[in-house]
């Protein structure tokens, strides 16, 4: 729900997708931001489209209060 309230969209990723078909899947979304855990970070990076981020979950604070 917090992602739909904030106006982002979850597009869960099937990673044993061939690499080029996560690819078409993301550029199609319209993807700018995806988030991964660190075992799959290098196959998001690599499909990412031109532009957009791959986040490591791992890297993001747990709550406001640690932005600092």
């Amino acid at each position: 729900l917090g992602v739909l309230k904030c106006g982002a969209v979850a597009l869960p990723l099937d990673v044993r997708s061939p690499a080029d078909r996560l690819r078409r899947t993301l550029a199609h979304s319209g993807a700018r931001v995806a988030i991964a855990d660190a075992a799959r970070m290098a196959l998001l990076a690599e499909a990412m489209p031109e532009g957009a981020q791959a986040l490591r979950i791992e890297d993001i604070p747990a709550s406001a209060d640690d932005f600092g």
